[in-house]
């Protein structure tokens, strides 16, 4: 049976899109006949292991190592990265490891990676196998050095032109797809974003109370906007006293404690790793889903959750010129609100704007659920990139 490899050092545990993407990466894997495997980072501990998500933890840099400390600091990552990934390959997948016809996959791509699995490639020569590299974010990502990383970027893709077998590129955006096919001269295609709607409940209108409830989903880490909550909840409960908020503090202790004791009857926290289901029914607690993520992180990068909470009927607040503005303008009317800045005065401004506006955003987030969830879900994914 052909396998299906996914290298995914970005995997650490069983939170966010990584777990989502790579569980249902195998599940649609085994309904075409491949045999799925999962390369993760070493931190993801194997006693939490599904037996449908076989994972192999083996990583230990990861592209989210990088800092921009310095150019010779980026040349060492991209060095120890790439040379993990190479002699990680050669020694628990030689060509005899690899049956014929199997499938090679990086859903997260980038300079770490991208020059050990050419290197690997040539290694081995074997033209019968596919190769689907996706790129989710720029080349010059928490880097020190723009130029060396992008042409860091071009050098290695370069090396993927004239080698054997069925190789493609893709990336989640229009506009990362146009910045690598600028950058790099090679067809990149674009990719639906992959969630699994199957476990969501059914989709209800939301606002219907006079009172609004605002959702923070994931990590609450600095470049999601963390920090503008702290500064918009007390100036935005002073318009609109009624109004609660639902903040998920997973990985921050302490956090909780903070939003409830300065907001006992209109903060509520949860702790707890989220996924399927249970993750679904949290995003659906609140009426509206808060994004305000950072743009220096997340230029050019997709959100999972943003699409999350589209197909969950759910309008949201963004950040300006940020992918999710681009997905928004491209509706008439759009299911969510444009932060004017990355303040937390902004954001005040933008909760302020959704009462406003709410009978139109409601209804416009409503009647485009069913649309979100029929085309970002894991079999449109898995056919537009192993399939396609």
């Amino acid at each position: 049976m052909p396998k299906l490899i996914l290298i995914d050092p970005c995997l650490f545990n069983r939170i966010g899109h990584e777990y989502v993407m790579g569980k249902f990466i195998c599940e649609e894997a085994r309904k075409h006949g491949y045999e799925p495997i999962i390369l993760s980072n070493v931190k993801y501990e194997e006693e939490v292991q599904e037996e449908d998500v076989p994972v192999k933890p083996l990583f230990t840099t990861t592209p989210y190592s990088k800092f921009p400390k310095s150019l010779a600091y980026d040349k060492e990552i991209f060095r120890k990265g790439n040379r993990e990934i190479f002699q990680l390959l050669m020694k628990h997948y030689p060509s005899s490891a690899v049956p014929a016809g199997s499938i090679i996959l990086l859903p997260s791509g980038c300079n770490t990676l991208l020059l050990g699995l050419a290197q690997w490639l040539i290694r081995i020569k074997r033209a019968d196998i596919k190769v689907r590299i996706v790129l989710r974010w720029p080349a010059d990502r928490r880097v020190f050095s723009k130029e060396y990383a992008e042409e860091f970027c071009k050098k290695a893709c370069d090396m993927f032109k004239g080698l054997a077998g069925d190789i493609r590129f893709y990336a989640d955006s229009k506009s990362l797809v146009r910045y690598y096919v600028e950058l790099t001269d090679i067809p990149f295609h674009l990719t639906p974003i992959g969630i699994q709607f199957d476990d969501a409940p059914a989709v209800q209108l939301a606002g219907q109370k006079p009172d609004l409830c605002f959702v923070f989903a994931g990590i609450p880490r600095f470049e999601k906007g963390i920090t503008l909550l702290h500064h918009s909840i007390k100036p935005h409960l002073k318009r609109f006293p009624n109004d609660r908020f639902h903040i998920h503090t997973v990985t921050a202790p302490g956090m909780d404690e903070h939003f409830e004791q300065r907001f006992p009857n209109q903060v509520y926290t949860n702790s707890q790793f989220l996924n399927g289901r249970p993750y679904f029914e949290y995003l659906m607690s609140g009426d509206v889903v808060l994004i305000p993520y950072e743009l220096s992180e997340y230029h050019l990068r997709t959100s999972h959750i943003f699409m999350e909470a589209l197909g969950l009927g759910r309008p949201v607040i963004v950040t300006k010129d940020s992918w999710m503005d681009e997905v928004l303008q491209e509706w008439d009317p759009a299911p969510g609100v444009v932060m004017k800045s990355w303040t937390g005065g902004a954001l005040a401004n933008a909760m302020r704007i959704v009462h406003k506006q709410r009978d139109v955003l409601f209804a416009r987030a409503f009647e485009l659920h069913t649309q979100i969830q029929e085309h970002h879900n894991p079999r449109t994914w898995f056919q537009s990139i192993i399939l396609g």
